[in-house]
């Protein structure tokens, strides 16, 4: 081997010779002493680190981290000093000047840094400011049990709309009531425990105790026992009557026994789906087969005025009942179609109108005031009885709908006339009926439910007159 190309001796622990040598840095001959001092030192290698088949001194790892360290310290009073020092282009125009103070805004508030060729170490990247995004509320979710359901209806949000509430669908029923009928249990509970418009009187909404809530709870299952055509009969007013009303007025019928209410149900349900075939007569002529006008002369029960309360009043002057005047004008059971319509449809009516003045009213309840000024004895009798017995029937369909009653001018012998007429009607409905004889007591009376502007010209009141309204 030629001396211009000497061995090493000193090698590493590696059975490559090859791959164990050292690097020599060449010998330095006499141009290159005579360049200038600057580029011998820009031309000055690093000093000899071992190289070998995979090892790391550690020296060499620490060298390098302190070099970028210095490095990236340097660029930065760099910028930082560049930045300070550098002046600012002076602004000529409105546009500029705006610009100018966005731009020094945002410059005070963030911190830039350019981009260097090797990454920046975990602790050397600025904090990164982030805005909470409100994520939308999931469309299953357990603060809702009717969203766990499959039925996409159910899911679908509830629009406010009452006309398309009240339009029916292919299956004849209300979006409403298909709302209600699929409603699950739990949502039930709650709306009886906390109503929109909760009432001091017990046995309504929002007073009511555990007993009841039970029963309650008890009713809506058995709701479900029995055919779906029963629900109608249930909901018959849900158009205009909110759910846990519909569901307490049902129950305090019985005093809040559910199986009592559910039999009562059951058995009134094929004389309820035979007034359904016929749309519960919409047409009160027609049903009776006379004009309303020459029927109401015989038989006189008149909506007039709306209470303190907003309960609607109806006038029912009983001393003016004529009994062969009305089997003249029509017969026993046409006379069902007619008190269809006044429960199904006027009366419905009736309470829309009362919503509609104020929103808070929710009791679907009404105030009949029952004249018997010149009723005679002979007036009472089969015939009377029948129609009064009709007329109950149907109202049996309309639980817990009278708010009270006042009977005016009674006769002295109407005291065993209504021993009998008490036996028909509800016990309940029975306890709200005050009888007065005395015909100032009963304006009294009158007066302190209804406004002077509502009542009637006949008791006392600024309102219209009834006799001329009883002329055919």
């Amino acid at each position: 081997m030629s001396q211009s190309q000497p061995q090493d001796s000193d090698t590493c622990n590696s059975s490559d010779s090859s791959h164990g040598r050292r690097r020599r840095e060449p010998t330095m001959t006499t141009a290159t002493k005579e360049q200038p001092q600057q580029q011998q030192q820009q031309q000055q290698p690093p000093p000899e680190v071992a190289v070998c088949c995979g090892c790391r001194p550690q020296r060499q790892t620490s060298r390098r981290k302190q070099k970028k360290a210095s490095r990236l310290d340097a660029f930065r009073t760099d910028h930082v000093q560049r930045a300070m020092v550098a002046p600012a282009p002076v602004p000529t125009t409105k546009d500029e000047v705006a610009d100018n103070d966005d731009a020094a805004s945002v410059a005070s508030s963030l911190f830039y840094f350019d981009a260097v060729e090797e990454p920046l170490g975990e602790e050397e990247y600025p904090p990164i400011f982030t805005t909470a995004i409100v994520h939308p509320k999931p469309q299953v979710t357990l603060d809702d049990p009717k969203t766990l359901l499959r039925k996409p209806s159910i899911i679908k949000p509830t629009t406010t709309s009452t006309q398309e509430n009240q339009e029916p669908n292919k299956s004849g029923r209300s979006v409403r009531f298909v709302t209600i009928a699929e409603r699950p249990a739990s949502e039930h509970a709650e709306l009886l425990k906390s109503p929109r418009v909760p009432q001091a009187e017990k046995g309504f909404p929002g007073g009511l105790t555990v007993v009841e809530l039970e029963e309650c709870q008890k009713f809506l299952r058995g709701l479900k026992a029995l055919e779906p055509g029963v629900l109608d009969q249930v909901y018959s007013f849900r158009d205009v009557e909110e759910e846990p009303y519909t569901i307490c007025r049902w129950l305090r019928a019985t005093k809040f026994v559910a199986q009592d209410i559910l039999d009562r149900l059951a058995d009134n349900q094929p004389m309820f789906e035979r007034a359904q075939q016929h749309d519960f007569y919409p047409d009160p002529s027609s049903a009776i087969g006379a004009p309303v006008s020459v029927f109401l002369s015989q038989y006189p029960f008149l909506p007039i005025g709306t209470a303190k309360n907003g309960c609607p009043v109806n006038y029912f002057m009983a001393g003016q009942i004529n009994p062969e005047g009305i089997l003249s004008v029509t017969t026993a059971p046409k006379l069902e179609g007619f008190f269809w319509w006044s429960f199904m449809h006027k009366m419905k009516s009736e309470m829309k109108a009362a919503v509609k003045k104020d929103p808070d009213f929710v009791r679907m309840e009404g105030i009949n005031i029952l004249d018997l000024k010149g009723l005679s004895s002979s007036a009472i009798n089969s015939d009377t009885m029948s129609v009064v017995k009709l007329s109950s029937k149907i109202a049996d369909f309309f639980p817990e709908t009278l708010h009270c009653m006042l009977i005016l001018n009674a006769p002295a012998f109407f005291s065993f006339s209504w021993g009998l007429i008490k036996k028909l009607i509800d016990p309940r409905t029975a306890a709200r009926i005050q009888v007065f004889s005395n015909e100032e007591k009963g304006r009294q009376a009158l007066r302190g439910l209804i406004g002077t502007d509502e009542i009637p010209r006949d008791y006392g009141g600024g309102d219209n007159f009834l006799s001329p309204t009883l002329s055919p």
